[in-house]
């Protein structure tokens, strides 16, 4: 039987209100427990029993899934190598990306905000063979995949045009970009 792990990463928030409202959640989490500790009863004996609900941990709740994107990132050859995705079009809001690695060396994955540029024309770094990541919205993270993996990450895409490219040096050069379509 073939076992593979699947990871899941959460996007890195973009923007502060993203952090601030995730820093809002954490503090409502916060006063509530201790408003629980604070309701207990009069009995200000010590007691060995701790009620569980006291010794709760806060945690943020993950982010929902959302509509699903298959991604395959292979070599078609030595010289074309290919992001393929299932979905070109998709409605804004939570997108949950599944990303494989098929192919026979080291990939990612980085979803870019395009800003008018044209997403096979992204101007190329000469010093990295790389492009700019400035408007990265959500990424497979680190390490790369490696042949046979798969991870999958959430982010809460908003209306515009992304692309999906595999940013390792030169990859992008030899078409390692897909088109994707976020409507309202």
């Amino acid at each position: 039987m073939d076992l593979r792990t699947t990871r899941t990463a959460t996007a890195v928030p973009t923007s502060a209100n993203t952090i601030l409202r995730g820093l809002g959640g954490l503090s409502v989490a916060l006063l509530a427990l201790t408003s629980l500790a604070a309701c207990g009863s009069d009995n200000h004996s010590a007691s060995a029993e701790t009620p569980a609900s006291t010794t709760a941990l806060a945690q943020e709740a993950p982010v929902p899934p959302g509509t699903p994107v298959n991604v395959t990132l292979h070599e078609a050859s030595d010289t074309a190598f290919v992001v393929a995705s299932d979905q070109t079009s998709v409605k804004a809001g939570n997108i949950t990306f599944k990303v494989t690695d098929t192919g026979k060396k080291d990939h990612e994955m980085v979803v870019l905000k395009l800003d008018g540029t044209a997403f096979d024309k992204l101007p190329i770094d000469s010093s990295t063979n790389r492009v700019s990541e400035d408007t990265n919205v959500g990424e497979t993270g680190d390490p790369n995949l490696t042949p046979g993996e798969t991870r999958s990450f959430t982010v809460d895409l908003a209306a515009g045009t992304y692309v999906m490219v595999c940013n390792i040096e030169k990859h992008y050069g030899l078409g390692m970009r897909s088109l994707l379509t976020v409507t309202p």
